[in-house]
Protein backbone atom coordinates (compact mmCIF):
# COMPACT_ATOMS: atom_id res chain seq x y z
CA UNK A 1 0.00 0.00 0.00
CA UNK A 2 1.23 3.51 -0.83
CA UNK A 3 -0.75 6.33 0.76
CA UNK A 4 -0.87 10.02 -0.11
CA UNK A 5 -1.98 12.34 2.70
CA UNK A 6 -3.23 15.75 1.62
CA UNK A 7 -2.84 18.46 4.24
CA UNK A 8 -0.15 16.34 5.84
CA UNK A 9 1.48 19.32 7.55
CA UNK A 10 -1.67 20.06 9.56
CA UNK A 11 -2.66 18.48 12.86
CA UNK A 12 -4.84 15.68 11.47
CA UNK A 13 -2.51 15.04 8.52
CA UNK A 14 0.56 14.90 10.75
CA UNK A 15 -1.07 12.45 13.16
CA UNK A 16 -2.26 10.34 10.23
CA UNK A 17 1.26 10.32 8.78
CA UNK A 18 2.67 9.29 12.15
CA UNK A 19 0.22 6.38 12.35
CA UNK A 20 1.20 5.12 8.90
CA UNK A 21 4.90 5.40 9.76
CA UNK A 22 4.32 3.41 12.99
CA UNK A 23 2.65 0.71 10.92
CA UNK A 24 5.69 0.45 8.64
CA UNK A 25 4.57 2.58 5.69
CA UNK A 26 6.30 5.54 4.08
CA UNK A 27 3.45 7.99 3.38
CA UNK A 28 3.56 10.72 0.78
CA UNK A 29 2.67 14.04 2.41
CA UNK A 30 1.08 16.45 -0.07
CA UNK A 31 0.88 20.02 1.21
CA UNK A 32 1.16 23.64 0.08
CA UNK A 33 4.31 24.20 2.13
CA UNK A 34 6.81 22.23 4.16
CA UNK A 35 6.74 22.82 7.90
CA UNK A 36 8.32 20.09 9.98
CA UNK A 37 7.07 21.48 13.31
CA UNK A 38 4.36 18.79 13.61
CA UNK A 39 6.25 16.00 11.86
CA UNK A 40 9.83 16.56 12.99
CA UNK A 41 10.04 13.12 14.59
CA UNK A 42 9.08 11.38 11.32
CA UNK A 43 10.41 13.84 8.72
CA UNK A 44 12.96 11.32 7.46
CA UNK A 45 10.30 8.61 7.16
CA UNK A 46 7.93 10.38 4.75
CA UNK A 47 8.08 11.57 1.17
CA UNK A 48 7.06 15.19 0.70
CA UNK A 49 5.34 16.59 -2.38
CA UNK A 50 4.64 20.30 -2.46
CA UNK A 51 1.34 21.10 -4.12
CA UNK A 52 -2.14 22.51 -3.82
CA UNK A 53 -5.37 20.49 -3.94
CA UNK A 54 -6.67 23.08 -6.41
CA UNK A 55 -3.92 22.05 -8.87
CA UNK A 56 -5.29 18.89 -10.47
CA UNK A 57 -2.27 18.27 -12.74
CA UNK A 58 0.03 18.43 -9.70
CA UNK A 59 -2.11 15.92 -7.78
CA UNK A 60 -2.08 13.66 -10.82
CA UNK A 61 1.71 13.92 -11.06
CA UNK A 62 2.27 13.12 -7.37
CA UNK A 63 -0.06 10.10 -7.39
CA UNK A 64 1.55 8.71 -10.54
CA UNK A 65 5.11 9.37 -9.35
CA UNK A 66 4.61 7.49 -6.08
CA UNK A 67 2.21 4.86 -7.43
CA UNK A 68 -0.32 5.80 -4.77
CA UNK A 69 -3.01 3.22 -3.98
CA UNK A 70 -4.78 5.05 -1.12
CA UNK A 71 -5.48 8.72 -0.34
CA UNK A 72 -6.30 10.34 2.98
CA UNK A 73 -7.75 13.75 2.20
CA UNK A 74 -7.16 16.04 5.18
CA UNK A 75 -6.43 19.31 3.36
CA UNK A 76 -8.82 22.10 4.31
CA UNK A 77 -9.09 25.71 5.34
CA UNK A 78 -10.69 25.92 8.78
CA UNK A 79 -11.03 28.36 11.65
CA UNK A 80 -9.58 31.85 11.28
CA UNK A 81 -8.15 31.14 7.82
CA UNK A 82 -11.58 30.10 6.60
CA UNK A 83 -13.32 33.05 8.22
CA UNK A 84 -10.82 35.52 6.76
CA UNK A 85 -11.30 34.28 3.20
CA UNK A 86 -14.58 32.38 2.78
CA UNK A 87 -14.43 32.27 -1.03
CA UNK A 88 -10.98 30.66 -1.07
CA UNK A 89 -12.06 28.38 1.74
CA UNK A 90 -14.96 27.11 -0.36
CA UNK A 91 -12.61 26.58 -3.31
CA UNK A 92 -10.09 24.59 -1.25
CA UNK A 93 -12.61 22.63 0.81
CA UNK A 94 -15.05 21.75 -1.97
CA UNK A 95 -13.13 21.89 -5.25
CA UNK A 96 -10.04 20.43 -3.57
CA UNK A 97 -12.10 17.38 -2.64
CA UNK A 98 -13.54 17.18 -6.16
CA UNK A 99 -10.00 17.25 -7.59
CA UNK A 100 -8.82 14.50 -5.26
CA UNK A 101 -11.84 12.34 -6.14
CA UNK A 102 -11.51 12.94 -9.89
CA UNK A 103 -7.79 12.14 -10.01
CA UNK A 104 -8.28 9.12 -7.75
CA UNK A 105 -11.04 7.79 -9.98
CA UNK A 106 -9.06 8.42 -13.16
CA UNK A 107 -5.97 6.65 -11.82
CA UNK A 108 -7.76 3.78 -10.12
CA UNK A 109 -6.84 4.66 -6.53
CA UNK A 110 -8.28 1.86 -4.39
CA UNK A 111 -9.61 3.97 -1.53
CA UNK A 112 -10.07 7.63 -0.62
CA UNK A 113 -10.59 8.57 3.01
CA UNK A 114 -12.18 11.99 3.61
CA UNK A 115 -11.62 13.52 7.02
CA UNK A 116 -13.18 16.46 8.72
CA UNK A 117 -11.49 18.83 11.12
CA UNK A 118 -12.06 19.60 14.76
CA UNK A 119 -12.67 23.21 13.75
CA UNK A 120 -16.17 22.38 12.49
CA UNK A 121 -17.34 22.02 16.07
CA UNK A 122 -16.22 25.43 17.28
CA UNK A 123 -14.96 25.92 20.82
CA UNK A 124 -15.70 23.03 23.14
CA UNK A 125 -16.31 24.06 26.76
CA UNK A 126 -17.84 22.76 29.97
CA UNK A 127 -17.96 19.05 30.69
CA UNK A 128 -17.20 18.31 27.02
CA UNK A 129 -14.11 20.53 26.94
CA UNK A 130 -10.61 19.82 28.12
CA UNK A 131 -9.60 18.75 30.76
CA UNK A 132 -12.94 17.23 31.84
CA UNK A 133 -13.90 15.95 28.41
CA UNK A 134 -16.27 13.07 28.02
CA UNK A 135 -18.17 12.09 24.87
CA UNK A 136 -21.70 13.48 24.56
CA UNK A 137 -24.24 10.80 25.53
CA UNK A 138 -25.58 8.98 22.49
CA UNK A 139 -23.71 11.14 20.02
CA UNK A 140 -20.57 10.72 17.94
CA UNK A 141 -20.49 14.33 16.76
CA UNK A 142 -21.46 17.83 17.72
CA UNK A 143 -25.08 18.74 17.06
CA UNK A 144 -24.52 22.39 16.27
CA UNK A 145 -21.30 23.07 14.33
CA UNK A 146 -20.24 26.68 14.89
CA UNK A 147 -17.34 27.44 12.58
CA UNK A 148 -17.54 28.96 9.08
CA UNK A 149 -16.17 25.77 7.52
CA UNK A 150 -18.88 23.63 9.11
CA UNK A 151 -21.30 24.69 6.42
CA UNK A 152 -18.89 23.69 3.65
CA UNK A 153 -17.10 20.47 4.71
CA UNK A 154 -20.33 18.41 4.97
CA UNK A 155 -20.86 19.10 1.25
CA UNK A 156 -18.01 16.65 0.75
CA UNK A 157 -20.43 13.86 1.64
CA UNK A 158 -22.66 14.86 -1.26
CA UNK A 159 -19.70 15.22 -3.61
CA UNK A 160 -18.33 11.83 -2.55
CA UNK A 161 -21.67 10.19 -3.30
CA UNK A 162 -21.78 11.91 -6.69
CA UNK A 163 -18.32 10.76 -7.74
CA UNK A 164 -18.14 7.41 -5.96
CA UNK A 165 -21.73 6.23 -5.41
CA UNK A 166 -20.81 2.93 -3.72
CA UNK A 167 -18.52 4.74 -1.25
CA UNK A 168 -21.63 6.06 0.46
CA UNK A 169 -22.80 2.56 1.38
CA UNK A 170 -19.70 0.34 1.27
CA UNK A 171 -17.78 -0.40 4.47
CA UNK A 172 -14.82 -2.72 4.67
CA UNK A 173 -15.13 -5.61 7.12
CA UNK A 174 -12.56 -3.91 9.36
CA UNK A 175 -14.54 -0.66 9.56
CA UNK A 176 -16.48 -0.01 12.78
Amino acid sequence: MKVLITGGMGVIGAETSRKFVREGHRPVVFARHRDDSLIGDIADKIDFEQGDVLDMPRILQAIKKHQVTHVVHAAAFVGAVSAANPALSIQVNVMGLVNILEVSRALGVQRVIFTSAKGVYGPVTGEYGSPTWKPPAGSRRARSPMSPCSTRRPNGRWIRRRFIPRAATHRSPAAP
